[in-house]
């Protein structure tokens, strides 16, 4: 009996959507598969074994942003395999021109270095801005404009006109616990990390030198004589390491937060970051992100990056919309 051939009913838009990667060898596929923030199961795991075995070569490649990818998949087979990820619960990453899977270290769930619930707050992003294609953008009609009223949200106002932009290009977020910025928030559109602001507590402190000699960037003074310590402001990361190291708790903390990079790219021609904020709260940080992506949508050039926006235009425009 002659083998049924599945007909792929993956139209070809679908496949530059999603990260259907077409390989160099003829009518073969190679699929990049979205994993939850790089976390998988055991039955998430043996199903990618078996998917690879049966429909591909019997090899995996993990990606640099915590997907798995599936070579040597025949275009007919592709909606096959894309039925049998649904089983249990994975599908085909984000692709093309569209906010891409967001990328987390652990953070407090287990890393000793974290500040921040970094899996949390990334379930969040991911909720709100995962797969778009196109940010809403709201005006205020002309004759609202002269209305003395206008200090309220213009979502809120009736008669507000909104309007659908189409992402430029490609667009990537991620979120490290601390400042060791694991998931390289210097090296994305967006890209958070947790930080914390110490605080000394002079009456726990025996001045033994630790936090001085701990210091990254050489921003504690300790002065035994006068009792007293020096924390230059100016050069504070924000990590914490006094905090964590001091054997007395004479450092505590004072407030957590998350510091905020824009701008940053991969590629041809790469480019880190810039900080943008420090201290936002999780609320402020959505907030920031929806304006990053309004004055993106409205300001870019047809297949232009983030980075190459900010080169042109400054990045003061922007930081006078966030903070």
């Amino acid at each position: 009996m002659e083998e049924r051939i599945e007909t792929p009913s993956i139209e070809s838009r679908e496949l530059k959507r999603w990260a259907y990667l077409k390989q160099r060898q003829k009518e073969l596929f190679c699929i990049r598969i979205k994993t939850p923030l790089g976390f998988l199961n055991p039955e998430q795991l043996i199903k990618l074994a078996e998917i690879s075995k049966n429909y591909g070569q019997g090899i995996v490649h993990l990606t640099l942003r915590q997907g798995i990818e599936i070579p040597y998949i025949h275009q007919d087979k592709l909606n096959l395999v894309k039925e049998e990820l649904e089983k249990v619960g994975l599908g085909i990453s984000a692709s093309g021109q569209r906010i891409r899977a967001v990328v987390s270290c652990p953070g407090l769930r287990w890393c000793p270095w974290a500040w921040i619930d970094t899996i949390n707050f990334a379930e969040q992003i991911e909720k709100e801005f995962y797969g778009k294609e196109e940010i809403e953008i709201f005006s205020i009609p002309l004759e609202l404009e002269k209305k003395e009223d206008l200090a309220i949200d213009p979502q809120e106002l009736e008669g507000r006109i909104k309007n659908k932009i189409r992402l430029p290009h490609k667009f990537r977020i991620s979120v490290s616990g601390c400042t060791n910025s694991c998931a390289r928030a210097q090296e994305n559109e967006i890209g958070f990390c947790g930080q914390v602001m110490p605080e000394w507590n002079k009456e726990k402190c025996n001045f033994c030198r630790t936090c001085e000699s701990i210091c990254p960037t050489e921003a504690i003074k300790i002065h035994p004589r006068k009792k007293e310590i020096d924390l230059e402001d100016s050069k504070c990361v924000y990590c914490g390491l006094c905090i964590l190291n001091c054997p007395q708790g004479a450092w505590q903390v004072k407030l957590i937060g998350l510091a905020m990079y824009i701008g940053g790219k991969w590629g041809r021609f790469p480019q880190f970051g810039k900080k943008i904020a420090n201290f936002l709260d999780e609320k402020q940080a959505i907030n920031a992100i929806k304006k990053v992506l309004e004055f993106y949508v409205k300001e870019a050039k047809k297949g232009e990056r983030l980075a190459n926006l900010l080169n042109r235009e400054g990045i003061e425009k922007i930081r006078q919309l966030i903070l």
